[in-house]
């Protein structure tokens, strides 16, 4: 045999023999590197402490959002002209949510009356009423009281103001015998320019307007505009002109139609 052929004859049977290390590092529990589990995997192989982890944050974030105060937007709001001017919003069950002044006699009114938040519509004008006539506001000889219900729902605003005409009697009754608590307009008529203008002043205005369609000849605006509130009544009623105007009761300082 030639040395050739010796020589490849003992490489062959060298590389057959030499150990591959590097395998068997890899196999040797001492180096094997353990996996790590993915998150579905995790969950898998413990379903019940996780879920039970994702269901109790569940809770903490529904009772997290319950309990953020939400502001309730009120569903009608009923005006009142007395002198003081005041807006009540009710929510979707007529309950009060907050009582607003409109001038400064409404200011003055709404510091002597109880908190009237959360009860009913019925009970907050009844307050109201009384409180105006204990402040000089209403008496016999002023005895008119104009409101009117604005709603985006027809149906709220007209369930609202039956419920306040069926009761005037009865607050009447306990409270001024001859109460006349009458339903204004709130709103700008079809012919009018539309202005910025609070409601209650508003129902002034079309009262004043409502004379002027009855007796289109003998009032001028300017002249009305300087009456009160049941001056204006009277002359609707056709108890004839004020003989002092504007005696029972500021001027309205409303802008014409």
């Amino acid at each position: 045999m030639s040395d050739q052929k010796i020589i490849q004859t003992i490489r062959a049977y060298a590389e057959k023999d030499v150990p591959d290390l590097k395998t068997r590092i890899k196999e040797n529990p001492r180096f094997m590197q353990t996996k790590r589990p993915s998150i579905f995997e995790r969950i898998l192989q413990r379903p019940v402490p996780v879920f039970s982890a994702f269901s109790f944050a569940l809770i903490l974030i529904f009772l997290f959002i319950t309990n953020i105060p939400q502001e309730i937007q009120a569903s009608s709001s009923l005006y009142m002209e007395i002198n003081p001017s005041i807006q009540i919003d009710l929510d979707e069950e007529d309950k009060v949510l907050t009582i607003l002044a409109l001038n400064t006699d409404g200011e003055a009114l709404i510091l002597d009356l109880n908190n009237l938040k959360g009860e009913d519509v019925l009970t907050a004008i009844d307050e109201i009423i009384g409180t105006a006539i204990a402040k000089g506001y209403l008496d016999s000889e002023r005895p008119v009281v104009l409101f009117d219900v604005l709603s985006d729902n027809e149906e709220r605003r007209d369930a609202v103001t039956a419920r306040i005409e069926s009761r005037i009697p009865d607050i009447a009754a306990q409270r001024l015998p001859n109460l006349d608590m009458v339903r204004g307009n709130a709103q700008s008529r079809p012919d009018d320019v539309p202005n910025d203008i609070e409601p209650g002043m508003m129902m002034r205005r079309n009262l004043i307007n409502q004379v002027l369609d009855l007796y289109p000849d003998e009032y001028t605006y300017d002249q009305l505009s300087e009456l009160s509130v049941v001056e204006l009544r009277r002359i609707i009623r056709g108890d004839g002109p004020p003989s002092n105007p504007g005696e029972n009761g500021p001027p309205s300082n409303i802008p014409p139609r």
